[in-house]
């Protein structure tokens, strides 16, 4: 095992020995699955649950039409929505109002709806509730009620309210994506979402580990146990072997995650089909997105990773390090900031542009790669660029480690760190 093995080897078990790794591991699927579970869980139990609703017809006639258009059924056949009809005008409404204000104050109403006498000319009605926050339920009330004011509306012109709805009838625009040639199903939501999902996992993995190398930068300088090291070891590395070692971390973490994120989904596979249907016509990422997915998230990890052990190579404290970082997480939120633009434009000048910067690489080349396959020639040239820029950022860091440890306690200023840069 060479130099760089016995780094990365040492800062490999150091961390996955710590209870607080194996903590996090088995504990994060859990609680992530927990968020998503959850909240799927108890929509459903509240969809399944019953309202009581009043309803006040101000207009005579809405009331008969409004109970068949809101016949919306739950488990076991029953009524979503328990409609019961008031008599009132004008003269008795706030009378009404009070009594169903009572009712739904004690618990025995969950709703009323108040239909004024001009709704078909101002289209205007009223819902009264303990919460309206539930957009669902409400959202369901408002179609029905629409739908049956429209049909009145159009009766008062004789019209046939069945003829204009097929007039009417949108067209359904299927989104199919021509790649090499060949056809292949695919929208808005699968793309964008997938890209999204690659990015804010390789965002919380720089955040995360990129962090933590900074952290053990900043120990080994303060600890000084790097000059001990560094008579066996030379700064690029010991560089190399932490930055790797501290990546071997975080792909175990990964592997452990992934395996049990797998074994949850085919444990309770039925039950996400009952919680959330839709999900099986998300589309499956492609083997070729899989592959470019794997390059870009290590060559972005290394990449960052570098560029935090940077920082930690000229800080002293947590604090500095805490100021000096800003301008990795500037190139970090950059790539967010562009996202819309790229997915409305993904083969611009601009988006080439951008993408062929190592710093927005990462991120950028693989959105492209999955909207719409960019030149070969570019994915190549921005895999090179930025293992050119890894080297580089590796040996910048090494070269201002070697002289920080010397400098111990004085924080450089910019010019002494260009100075740094230019020693051999």
């Amino acid at each position: 095992m060479g130099k760089i093995g016995k780094v990365l080897k040492r800062e490999y078990l150091i961390r996955v020995k710590k209870k607080s790794f194996i903590i996090v591991t088995l504990l994060t699927p859990l609680l992530m699955g927990g968020l998503i579970l959850i909240p799927m869980f108890l929509t459903t139990f509240t969809s399944e649950a019953q309202r009581s609703v009043a309803v006040v017809d101000l207009k005579g006639d809405i009331y008969p039409s409004f109970t068949q258009a809101l016949d919306i059924t739950i488990k076991g056949g029953k009524k979503k929505f328990l409609l019961e009809g008031v008599a009132a005008d004008v003269i008795t409404l706030p009378q009404v109002k009070e009594r169903l204000t009572q009712r739904v104050d004690s618990e025995e109403l969950d709703a009323y709806i108040i239909i004024p006498s001009d709704v078909i000319t101002k289209g205007k009605a009223e819902y009264y509730a303990r919460s309206v926050s539930n957009i669902t339920e409400i959202d369901s009330i408002s179609k029905a009620l629409n739908k049956v004011v429209v049909e009145k509306r159009l009766n008062q012109e004789g019209l046939d309210p069945q003829q204009i709805n097929r007039l009417i009838k949108k067209v359904e625009l299927k989104t199919i994506k021509i790649v090499k040639g060949e056809e292949k199903a695919g929208g808005f939501v699968s793309e964008y979402f997938g890209t999204m999902i690659f990015v804010m996992i390789l965002y919380m993995t720089i955040i995360m580990y990129g962090q933590s190398i900074m952290r053990g930068v900043i120990e080994e300088k303060s600890s000084r146990i790097v000059e001990v090291l560094l008579s066996s070891v030379t700064p690029f590395q010991l560089m190399f072997g932490k930055i790797m070692g501290i990546g071997a971390v975080g792909l175990t973490q990964y592997f452990i995650w992934g395996a049990m994120i797998l074994g949850i989904g085919l444990f309770g596979q039925s039950f996400v089909i009952q919680m959330g249907g839709e999900l099986e016509q998300m589309e499956l990422l492609s083997p070729t997105t899989i592959v470019f997915f794997i390059i870009f998230f290590v060559l972005g990890y290394l990449l960052f990773a570098t560029m935090y052990a940077v920082v930690g190579a000229i800080c002293n404290t947590d604090q500095e390090a805490q100021q000096a970082q800003v301008p990795v997480i500037i190139f970090l939120v950059i790539p967010l900031l562009l996202m819309t633009y790229i997915v409305g434009n993904p083969s611009s000048g601009l988006t080439t542009v951008l993408s062929l910067i190592p710093f927005f690489t990462p991120m950028l080349m693989f959105m492209r790669i999955n909207l719409v396959m960019p030149p070969a020639w570019q994915i190549g040239l921005s895999i090179v660029l930025l293992v050119v820029a890894i080297l580089l950022m590796i040996k910048l860091a090494a070269k201002i480690f070697r002289i920080g440890i010397l400098m111990y306690g004085k924080r450089p200023s910019l010019a002494e760190i260009v100075t740094w840069m230019k020693y051999k």
